[in-house]
């Protein structure tokens, strides 16, 4: 017999994906920044990105039915 985990998007959980995609890429921009190795970064995803981090945690005046959606969105582009 084998054992599944289900996984069920949180915010918190989106919010942790989302600071280590964030990092990552940064991590890969400075290594292209400082050694010239690597491919360019779209910066202009990232920002993105991070907006979407701050709209998740300032959500106190959205439905919970639509932070579940952004949630399983923003766990498919990551």
């Amino acid at each position: 017999m084998s054992t599944q985990s289900l996984f069920i998007p949180t915010v918190e959980r989106s919010i942790d994906n989302i600071d280590a995609r964030v990092a990552c890429v940064s991590k890969e921009y400075m290594n292209r920044h400082r050694y010239k190795v690597g491919n360019e970064t779209d910066i202009k995803s990232q920002l993105k990105l991070i907006r979407i981090r701050e709209i998740l945690e300032n959500r106190c005046n959205q439905v919970c039915m639509d932070v579940r959606c952004v949630i399983e969105k923003i766990s498919k582009l990551l």
